[in-house]
C-alpha cells in the first residue's frame, strides 16, 4: 500500500511540475519580449544620436554636405543613420585618436 501511495505521490508531483513549467515558460517569454524590444529601441536611439553627433563633428565633409547629412539623419532616424554609417561616414577618419 505504501508503495502505491509513493508512486501516486511521484506522479502527482510530476504532473504539478509539468503544469508549472507550462504556465511559467510562456510568462517568462511574455516578460522577456518587451525587455528585448526595449533594448533594441534603446540601441537604435543611441546609434541614431551617435551618427548625428559624428556627422556634425566630421571635418572631412563640407559644411553644406554636413547639413544635408544631418537633416537626412534627423528626419529618417535609424534608416538615415545606417545610410550615413555605410556611405557618408566612410570619409571620416577611422582612428583619429591614434597618432
Amino acid at each position: 500500500m505504501s508503495l502505491f501511495v509513493g508512486i501516486i505521490a511521484v506522479f502527482v508531483l510530476f504532473i504539478a511540475a509539468v503544469v508549472l513549467c507550462l504556465t511559467l515558460v510562456p510568462m517568462a517569454v511574455g516578460l522577456l519580449f518587451p525587455l528585448v524590444l526595449l533594448a533594441l529601441i534603446a540601441f537604435a536611439f543611441v546609434f541614431w544620436i551617435w551618427m548625428l553627433v559624428d556627422c556634425i563633428r566630421n571635418e572631412n565633409i563640407s559644411g553644406t554636405e554636413r547639413v544635408i547629412w544631418a537633416l537626412v539623419i534627423f528626419f529618417t532616424h535609424c534608416l538615415g543613420a545606417l545610410i550615413y554609417f555605410f556611405v557618408g561616414r566612410s570619409r571620416s577618419p577611422r582612428a583619429s585618436f591614434v597618432r
